[in-house]
């Protein structure tokens, strides 16, 4: 996509895959390409900063003879991925807005120009 991911959108991301259910980092980074090219380098430090802040609980489970870390959201999280979804639809609700209002502007002004073109039109037919 276009559009970059900044660090509170990654967030409002990453908490909610999380809050589907418990995943480790890899399953994470998959589920986000649809939309994304996000980078481990980029992923893991968001994730140890939610991690610290307390949004996220950390926990090692075995997987084919490895220890692979998962991600579970806490109740702090919880919030804090509402708070985040309520600040992202303001946003978007925020932007749909500019947008329409523009495109409303902008059609009604090429209405506006067009009826000015057909009356200049004919009035030079009646000349």
């Amino acid at each position: 996509m276009y559009y970059p991911l900044n660090p509170p959108l990654l967030e409002l991301l990453l908490l909610s895959v999380i809050s589907k259910s418990d995943t480790y980092g890899y399953q994470i980074g998959q589920d986000l390409k649809s939309i994304s090219d996000l980078k481990d380098s980029t992923l893991y430090p968001i994730l140890k900063k939610l991690s610290d802040s307390e949004y996220l609980q950390i926990y090692d489970q075995q997987f084919n003879g490895r220890n692979r870390k998962y991600y579970h959201i806490t109740e702090e999280g919880k919030k804090h991925l509402d708070m985040l979804r309520n600040e992202w639809k303001e946003y978007v609700d925020t932007i749909s807005e500019l947008l329409d209002n523009c495109e409303k502007e902008t059609n009604e002004q090429t209405m506006k120009e067009t009826s000015e073109q057909k009356s200049n039109e004919e009035g030079e037919k009646n000349e």
